[in-house]
């Protein structure tokens, strides 16, 4: 039996054999959790638009989902970070520096907010305040619980790192982020509601601060792999354009067409 229930499929099953009476109650519905139930899959169909590169799409999905619970705490930090990651994809991440200002003031221990807040102070071309963010995430990386939060946490503090040629910085989360080279790094909330790809790119992008070419060659080429298997499209052109921003640092003039290639397919 799948009856319909506001959009949704809910199976319920009947052993063989039982006797049902017609018109009797088979199951019933938690109104709050269904609500809360839709509201998740609308973040994750809003995480899925994002990676096949349709961000006008995920947005919308994800206003949706937030309506849908507009005043628990964990819709409202699903919804900050999956519009996060699209205005990272739009280079406008410099928009949301005061919420996540607000958001570090309100949870100071929060990795994930400070890296985001480092991100955007560097987009305003704030150089010494994103720096200063960046010295006191990775400072308090040996104390942050290993979490759903902290690989995700890595990652842009790598992101950070390479934009501000901090090599300390990347020194630090690389070899944090080493071990994880082939896995694949999600936000969860607790369902899966960001995913920034191919934890590869994030060694590469801290390998190119720390100017150490030949690997972060390789884990560039490792990063585009897993990031077309994912159908990754944001992630696989994000991937190419750090891979020609690489090889462009590295400054041989054999690896110009590479590079030239990277530009166009990623553009």
């Amino acid at each position: 039996i799948q009856p319909q229930i506001e959009g949704i499929v809910t199976r319920i099953a009947v052993r063989s054999g039982e006797r049902v009476r017609t018109g009797a109650v088979l199951f019933e519905v938690d109104a709050a959790r269904q609500e809360a139930t839709v509201g998740q899959l609308e973040s994750m169909r809003a995480m899925r638009a994002l990676l096949q590169g349709s961000p006008g799409r995920a947005e919308q999905l994800a206003e949706e989902a937030l309506a849908l619970l507009p005043a628990r705490l964990d819709a409202i930090y699903t919804h900050l970070n999956q519009v996060t990651q699209i205005r990272w994809d739009q280079g406008r991440l410099g928009e949301l520096q005061a919420t996540w200002q607000a958001m570090v003031d309100r949870f100071p221990q929060a990795s994930f907010a400070r890296g985001w807040l480092c991100l955007s102070e560097v987009e305003l071309d704030r150089r010494e305040d994103a720096h200063r963010w960046l010295r006191s995430l990775v400072d308090a990386f040996p104390d942050l619980p290993r979490n759903g939060i902290w690989p995700s946490a890595l990652a842009v503090t790598s992101v950070a790192s390479a934009a501000l040629e901090d090599e300390d910085a990347a020194a630090s989360v690389h070899r944090l982020l080493l071990p994880y080279a082939d896995r694949v790094t999600v936000l969860s909330a607790p369902h899966p509601v960001v995913c920034l790809g191919s934890v590869s790119l994030y060694i590469a992008l801290a390998e190119t601060a720390m100017a150490r070419w030949e690997e972060a060659d390789k884990h560039f080429g490792a990063a585009i792999r897993a990031n077309t298997r994912l159908g990754a499209r944001s992630l696989e052109a994000r991937t190419q354009l750090g891979y020609a921003r690489m090889l462009i640092s590295r400054g041989r003039a054999r690896d110009r067409p590479h590079m030239l290639d990277l530009l166009d397919r990623a553009a």
